[in-house]
């Protein structure tokens, strides 16, 4: 089932249909689908109130995006205020 080539590789449903996965094929043990709440589709509400009822910012909020986005230049901003700080400040 582990192949390294992608063109012999099995697809996903191939691969479940192995014997490896006949105990986990139960079909009785299959949960309830959740029917689907649609009830905020249908809200009309003005954009104002739309607005009060997004979350607000609360504190510093900086997206993992941006992050990756700026780790490189964030990691030599950082390393050269280590370095500064080190040959300014003694730590005992």
């Amino acid at each position: 089932m582990l192949v390294l080539d992608g063109d012999e590789r099995p697809t996903a449903e191939i691969a479940l249909e192995h014997q490896y996965f006949d105990s986990l094929r139960d079909p009785d043990d299959l949960p309830e689908p959740v029917p689907y709440d649609d009830s905020h589709d249908n809200a009309t509400l003005s954009l104002d109130e739309w607005k009060r009822k997004w979350p607000t910012q609360k504190g510093f909020f900086f997206p993992l995006f941006w992050f990756h986005c700026f780790r490189k230049r964030f990691r030599k901003g950082l390393y050269k205020l280590l370095s500064v700080l080190q040959t300014h400040v003694k730590i005992l």
